[in-house]
Order: C-alpha cells, then sequence, then structure tokens
C-alpha cells in the first residue's frame, strides 16, 4: 500500500533520491499477453534477463500451458537454444521423447524446403533439399 511504502522510504540524503530504510522485496506480474516494442514497423523490442552483466543461469524460459507448467523453449545465457531441453549442448537443440520432425516448408512451385551450410572458411556452401522424396546434396544453390 501507499503507507506502507511512505514509511520504508525517506530523503535522507537531500539529493532527492529515493532512499530504502529497510530491504525490502518487490514483486512485479505481467498479465497481458501483448508486449510491444515500439509505436513505428521499424521498432527494437529488446528482452533481457539481467540489467548487469549475464551469469551462467540467466535463462530465458518460455513457458505454455497450464498456467505455465510446460517449458516450451529455453535461450541459455550462452546463446544455445532449446526446445523440449532444459540445458540443450549446442547452439540449436530440439529433443522429445517421441519422434521429433523438423520441418521445412515451402509453398513455392519451383523451389521446395533448403539447408543452406556454410563451410568453415564462409566462402563456400552445400545446400540440402528434397525433390520428389528423394533427398540432394548440391554446391550451387537449392533447387
Amino acid at each position: 500500500t501507499s503507507a506502507g511504502i511512505a514509511g520504508e522510504v525517506s530523503d535522507e540524503t537531500g539529493s532527492g533520491a529515493l532512499v530504502f530504510g529497510t530491504a525490502p522485496t518487490f514483486t512485479t506480474s505481467l498479465t497481458s499477453p501483448l508486449v510491444i516494442g515500439g509505436t513505428g514497423t521499424n521498432s527494437t523490442l529488446t528482452y533481457k534477463t539481467t540489467t548487469g552483466v549475464g551469469a551462467a543461469g540467466a535463462d530465458h524460459i518460455f513457458q505454455v500451458g497450464n498456467n505455465g507448467a510446460t517449458e516450451a523453449m529455453r535461450i541459455l545465457n550462452s546463446g544455445n537454444v532449446g526446445i523440449g531441453t532444459t540445458s540443450p549442448s549446442v547452439l540449436a537443440q530440439i529433443f522429445s521423447t517421441g519422434t521429433t520432425t523438423l520441418s521445412i516448408d515451402s509453398n513455392s512451385s519451383t523451389k521446395g524446403g533448403c539447408i543452406e551450410i556454410k563451410d568453415k572458411s564462409g566462402t563456400g556452401y552445400t545446400y540440402l533439399y528434397a525433390e520428389d522424396g528423394v533427398i540432394y546434396s548440391d554446391i550451387i544453390s537449392c533447387k
């Protein structure tokens, strides 16, 4: 309450800065399902786990389901992303106790889904794509 806050703060420094007499605990809650990064179509939305230097455990956790009971995705402080795992050990890891399917679709009449793999020099590429149920590899481009 306002009265409770008033009893915890003072201006003992004379600087106009808000000074807390004890170490209160602050609780925040955002229940609205919409977060907007700005008013323009090119506005940036920055999402941080901490305002200081991140450390192990400063992860982004995305929870879904009944009251957030299911973890859908986690981004570790290292940048590793896990779907179905709380400890991804590589840049992108998908895990399931059942069949795991990664779908790359295209509605193009000339090209299907394709995976582009850049070589370690950064100058060459290998492309994997499927055509009529057969997986192909090409060094020129996706077909």
